[in-house]
């Protein structure tokens, strides 16, 4: 979702700010660019509703990222979560991922206000059974839900429409940096200042009630299926059988996989990700030398400009005193 400054330090070569987006993609990367003589890094992170990834393995990848920039004093000017209007219903997967978002944020008031809640995929509303309309009513329910966005706008989160323009991304990221202070979210406070380890935050202890009710799910299932099992085989139903056995093996490796994530939350995330840190803190050196170079050109041709305009008014001058 840049060490750095926050937007209203004085204007220097190492000044840099941060916007995180919640988002759908499957890793968390950034890319860079200059906005008034600040680097300004977007941070795009994937939501725990990844399909090809666990939660706890996508928990990991942005717990670190968070906390190794605010380790490196690189402040976030805001927090944006995209929602496509497109949705015809909040999936269950959409409310985890909204649940899991607001606890890694923190609940907190100055915390809301740089939070922007941005719809996408506006311009798709065209196809048939779509409209504009379908979507401004989508958009109230959102609003409507308490469990939804209405909390968290009643807080001071603003919405947005973001309409696959870049004046419209620019919006965003410039009402975000106009706000003047920064945000840390809770991830990085407890993680960080509170040197808690990923398991004991809110959103560890989140993600362990998740899996533990889900293997409490399972577990049951586990039970039902080997009772149908065992009734199958006595009424010699051998086909029906074979269908609830591999049904059993599909629900015990999930049950694995939840044991399996559970534990990869009890293991410390520093250990395994020093080479990514070390990449990390490389990429951002480069882009820190690189706005650094072009502020240095920039205020030479300024030099440059200002000496020419006085040796200018100097020629001028002595014209002047020539005529006279």
């Amino acid at each position: 979702m840049g060490g750095p400054r926050v937007p209203y330090m004085p204007k220097t070569d190492k000044e840099r700010l941060a916007t995180g987006f919640w988002n759908r993609t499957n890793k968390v990367d950034h890319s860079s660019f200059i906005y008034h003589s600040r680097l300004v890094y977007l941070i795009d992170t994937p939501g725990l509703d990844e399909t090809h990834r666990s939660g706890t393995e996508v928990l990991k990848d942005v717990s670190f990222y968070l906390s190794k920039i605010y380790e490196q004093d690189i402040k976030l000017a805001g927090i944006i979560y995209l929602h496509r209007i497109t949705d015809v219903r909040m999936s269950d997967s959409s409310l985890r991922n909204l649940k899991m978002f607001k606890v890694l944020c923190g609940e907190e008031k100055n915390v809301s206000k740089h939070v922007v809640l941005a719809t996408t995929m506006w311009i798709n509303l065209n196809r048939p059974g779509l409209s504009k309309a379908v979507g401004v009513e989508r958009e109230d329910e959102l609003l409507r839900t308490k469990e939804w966005w209405g909390m968290m706008h009643k807080r001071g989160s603003r919405v947005y429409r973001y309409t696959d323009t870049r004046e419209s991304a620019m919006t965003i990221v410039s009402d975000l940096i106009a706000l003047r202070t920064i945000v840390v979210l809770d991830i990085q406070r407890q993680i960080t200042n509170e040197h808690k380890s990923l398991e004991d935050t809110s959103a560890g202890q989140e993600v362990e009630k998740e899996i533990q009710a889900l293997k409490r799910k399972q577990r049951d299932e586990l039970a039902a299926l080997q009772t149908e099992i065992k009734q199958a085989l006595e009424d010699n139903d051998q086909k029906l059988a074979a269908e609830l056995s591999r049904q059993r093996e599909e629900t015990n490796n999930k049950l694995l996989a939840a044991a399996k994530a559970q534990r990869d939350l009890r293991v410390d995330f520093e250990r395994p990700q020093v080479e990514q840190q070390a990449q990390l803190r490389e990429q951002l050196q480069e882009e820190g030398e690189r706005v650094a170079e072009q502020n240095r050109l920039r205020d030479k041709e300024y030099s440059d400009t200002e000496r020419r305009r006085e040796e200018r008014s100097a020629e001028e001058r002595a014209q002047k005193r020539g005529r006279w």
